[in-house]
């Protein structure tokens, strides 16, 4: 279940990469909490609340390549209610890993961008202190 925490790494432990991924934000300083979309129940109000917190509409947070695949085609991707609902039942759709760190929001790639995020938040002491 998503809890409110200033820094999320939103994952999918059935994706290689964003295993990957974590495993290597794991070795920086920073300090966040994991959110597995595979395991947790993502609910709407979760939704709501990534959306709030990151000021970004929901459609920002989804791999539009995956949406074209489905079965059930969406002609209005920019729905929220729409959307939820198919990420709620399919949250492979959520295009991970993000990481969020307050307000801001980040898509992983590849190592190179954890390691520009942990730059930017200098310690382990400093994100703490954020968290706070």
């Amino acid at each position: 279940m998503m809890t409110y925490e200033k820094y999320q790494f939103v994952y999918n432990s059935n994706e290689y990469n964003d295993k990957k991924l974590l495993a290597y934000a794991k070795s920086t300083p920073l300090k966040f909490v994991e959110l597995d979309i595979s395991k947790g129940d993502i609910n709407i109000s979760h939704l709501a609340e990534m959306c709030e917190r990151t000021g970004a509409p929901l459609h920002h947070f989804v791999n539009k390549h995956k949406i074209d695949q489905m079965e059930t085609k969406m002609d209005d991707i920019e729905n929220f209610d729409s959307l939820a609902k198919v990420i709620k039942v399919n949250p492979t759709v959520l295009d991970t890993p993000i990481f969020i760190l307050g307000r801001d929001y980040y898509k992983i790639d590849d190592m190179a961008g954890i390691n520009h995020l942990a730059e930017n938040f200098k310690t382990a002491a400093d994100s703490e202190e954020f968290q706070k």
